[in-house]
């Protein structure tokens, strides 16, 4: 029988130690302890880079939207030659969503524009205005953005549009059509306005020619918003003659 095996150059399983394997017996613990931590250090090295690949996919998306929304803004005012603008707000889902506009010379108010309906910017990333209530030398003022209120104004801006299709003068202040309830989101009620914003924060605001873009869950939950928006946060420029986002910083 012997010979018989090392002729045919094949080895038995009672020679190996593999019968071991046919009668039931699995892998030890140390085994699978072994492969669990091998699996935890190839997530650790994937994990992050994939999650930047998530977050950068959804700034581009968010700045994709808003542009689109700006020269839509732009395409109404030269088209009806009317002032025209862009809304941006968080919703009562605490969602960012935009809305493009339109002046209304019977009202003189600013109404949604017909056929463009709001949108919600994807990946719970959102946009702040850059004024000088937020932002003063080119740096984020410490404790504008410490309450909750504040952090609702921040997010909530116009972007307006002249006739001419460049953007308005800082001094033009529109009247917004709060009667149409287009930014309720799955929270609203018949009764809420659309802007949904803390008494006493103003909504008729002049034009922004600055905005920066961020996730708005992360910013809520940070303790000092200003310094977070100060490493993290990005500026965008808004050409006053095409409307085109100029990231600067």
């Amino acid at each position: 029988m012997k010979k018989r095996r090392e002729i045919t150059g094949i080895a038995h399983p009672e020679d190996t130690g593999l019968l071991l394997f046919n009668r039931g017996v699995g892998f030890t613990l140390i085994e699978l302890l072994v492969v669990i931590g091998i699996i935890a250090i190839a997530l650790s090295l994937v994990l992050p880079p994939a999650s930047k690949i998530f977050t950068t996919a959804s700034d581009a998306q968010a700045r994709q939207l808003f542009s689109a929304m700006l020269g839509a803004a732009r395409g109404k005012a030269i088209e009806n030659q009317s002032y025209a603008l862009v809304h941006c707000q968080i919703g009562v889902d605490d969602s960012c969503w935009i809305a493009v506009m339109i002046h209304n010379q019977d009202t003189d108010k600013f109404e949604l524009a017909e056929g463009y309906l709001p949108q919600q910017v994807p990946g719970n990333i959102a946009f702040g205005e850059i004024s000088s209530k937020f932002v003063n030398g080119g740096n984020y003022i410490s404790d504008a953005l410490d309450s909750d209120e504040e952090l609702r104004d921040f997010t909530t801006f116009n972007i307006i549009f002249a006739p001419s299709g460049a953007l308005a003068s800082s001094d033009y202040t529109p009247q917004i059509d709060t009667d149409t309830k287009i930014f309720g989101g799955n929270g609203a009620t018949p009764e809420q306005q659309i802007w949904d914003i803390p008494a006493g924060l103003e909504i008729s605001e002049p034009t922004v020619k600055v905005v920066t873009i961020f996730p708005h869950k992360t910013l809520v939950a940070v303790e000092n918003r200003a310094n977070w928006l100060e490493e993290n946060g990005q500026f965008l420029c808004i050409n006053p003659y095409t409307g085109r986002l100029i990231p600067t910083k």
